[in-house]
């Protein structure tokens, strides 16, 4: 039993709430990396922030890890921070631009059966939280494919509709909410 990995669209100012029921615990650790456009890679640590009024822009954050001890911080990319943190929940933001909104992933690497066990409560409730159903449209030939697993927040729905573009992961087709 081993890690696990889910993507899905949510506009960064939903974040929060997302995620903010997902840690019920003063002992989870929670690091907070920012996008920097002089660095690659910055991280700061913020211990529960859930429980606190903790004044964070979700824009600005590449990504969350939850960790159950203090992590080790010496790592110049997210990935590196992963395979020094093996038992880290992994949250990458997808981030919002001109372009459209791009996709977040939440993963872990842990291979612990407690803190697995601890991490895929959590999936659950993230997931439980989502809408799904989507398809992907080439924009030249204008075929679609279904995406009937896509995950996606109630704020994705509303931006789609308001015009915001929704970008998966690679490639050049957009995606279609249903």
């Amino acid at each position: 039993m081993s890690g696990f990995s889910v993507q899905f669209h949510a506009l960064p100012s939903e974040i929060k709430l997302l995620m903010g029921n997902l840690i019920d615990d003063n002992n989870v650790f929670i690091t907070c990396i920012r996008r920097n456009p002089s660095s690659s890679f910055r991280s700061e640590i913020i211990l529960h922030l859930w429980d606190r009024d903790v004044s964070v822009d979700f824009g600005i954050l590449k990504g969350i890890a939850f960790t159950m001890e203090s992590p080790d911080l010496a790592s110049k990319t997210i990935r590196e921070f992963n395979e020094k943190n093996m038992s880290s929940l992994i949250l990458e933001i997808g981030d919002l631009s001109p372009l459209g909104l791009n996709e977040s992933w939440i993963y872990t690497s842990a291979t612990d059966k407690d803190i697995l066990r601890r991490w895929r409560k959590a999936r659950k409730l993230l997931l439980d939280q989502l809408l799904s159903g989507a398809e992907a449209v080439n924009p030249d030939t204008h075929e679609t494919a279904p995406m009937k697993w896509h995950r996606f927040s109630e704020g994705t729905r509303k931006a789609f509709m308001n015009g915001t573009r929704i970008l998966p992961p690679g490639g050049k087709s957009i995606i279609r909410i249903n």
